[in-house]
């Protein structure tokens, strides 16, 4: 497996975010409006799509659509400059700064 972190490249910065929950993908939002320079953003998402929880009670008596409430994870990502990779994580290994997910 190749280790989706190295320590081998000082200037090289990694951000992994595991899943694609409300709070990494605000974060996504947020890098999306702003340059980060030196930083990789990795997406660790079994899940290329997901629903707004905020929009339940508007879906469930019919102010929305279900479509209003789904959110392209991998259209975020690319917005944000950020890469995705549709797997589980496997295996976390922090002593290494290595996370293990899709044979990466």
């Amino acid at each position: 497996m190749t280790p989706l972190t190295t320590s081998s490249d000082a200037r090289l910065r990694r951000l992994i975010l595991v899943g694609a929950g409300r709070a990494n993908l605000q974060l996504l939002r947020g890098l999306s409006r702003s340059l980060v320079r030196g930083l990789e953003v990795v997406v660790v998402t079994p899940e290329m799509e997901m629903f707004d929880p905020s929009m339940t009670s508007g879906l469930l008596r019919g102010a929305y659509e279900p479509g209003d409430a789904r959110i392209d994870v991998a259209a975020l990502a690319t917005r944000a400059g950020a890469r995705v990779v549709q797997a589980n994580a496997d295996r976390l290994l922090p002593e290494a700064r290595v996370l293990e997910a899709g044979g990466e």
